[in-house]
């Protein structure tokens, strides 16, 4: 059975009848009955986690860790970059909030979504991992997937569900969502 509240993403977003449907939520049918959900509000019930992706414009403090001078920093600050986002996928838990753990093996510049490609394939691995507890071995700079790492594939995770949240819009995720994805799959 569907979760109501997704009648509107179904028809939005994915084809009819795809087992992806159960998991793509634009943040207004979030419980907390608003369109933005921040560390600092209540934590969710003690069984429920909710993965919050978002993306923020880049501070001068962002800049000058990537190696601009001060001056420069500010300038690059002021200015509009839309394919230099800030990207930040937070897990809020009743206990507490923090990102998530990027473990790279596709992408080490971090995580990505909206489409099919390195950094999305990155993310779906990651908030798989930590849907079922597991930490990755690493190996040099990377943590490459160890045979049976996962029972459900990150791949089919990545182009069902992760390639179909909007690419420059905040996006949510719960632990729940997830698991009917699973489900849907076995």
């Amino acid at each position: 059975m569907q979760h109501p509240s997704l009648t509107g993403v179904l028809r939005r977003y994915l084809p009819r009848g795809r087992a992806a449907a159960v998991v793509v939520a634009p943040c207004e049918h979030l419980r907390h009955g608003r369109s933005t959900l921040s560390l600092s509000d209540p934590p969710p019930r003690e069984s429920e986690v909710i993965y919050r992706g978002e993306r923020r414009k880049l501070t001068h403090e962002d800049w000058e860790r990537l190696g601009f001078e001060p001056g420069e920093a500010v300038e690059l600050a002021g200015r509009t970059y839309p394919r230099l986002p800030g990207v930040s996928v937070a897990v809020l838990s009743a206990d507490g909030a923090g990102p998530l753990e990027h473990y790279p093996f596709h992408s080490p510049a971090g995580f990505e979504w909206g489409y099919e490609g390195s950094g999305p394939a990155d993310l779906a691995r990651c908030l798989l991992l930590h849907y079922h507890a597991v930490t990755p071995t690493r190996r040099g700079h990377f943590y490459p997937p160890a045979p049976g790492e996962l029972p459900v594939s990150y791949q089919a995770f990545k182009r069902e569900v992760i390639a179909r949240l909007p690419q420059h819009e905040a996006w949510t995720l719960t632990r729940h969502q997830i698991t009917e994805w699973i489900e849907a799959r076995s």
